[in-house]
């Protein structure tokens, strides 16, 4: 799981860095920033692991009323 993780941030770092530099941004500023893309990703996706899940879905078990009448 990890693993992927990381491959989806090199992937995302990578990407960025290509992006960036061609767009003109000099070659520094772009390996700086593709490396922190590289570094948020697995840290965004670990943070968003940790959210808990709904036990029941949206549409049942609904106690509110019904506001349509």
């Amino acid at each position: 799981m990890w693993l992927e993780r990381l491959l989806v941030g090199i992937g995302a770092g990578g990407v960025i860095a290509v992006v960036l530099r061609w767009a003109g941004t000099s070659a520094s500023t772009s390996v700086v920033v593709g490396v922190a893309v590289l570094l948020f990703v697995p840290l965004a996706a670990w943070v968003a692991s940790t959210v808990p899940s709904s036990d029941a879905p949206d549409d049942e078990h609904d106690e509110r009323p019904d506001e349509r009448r």
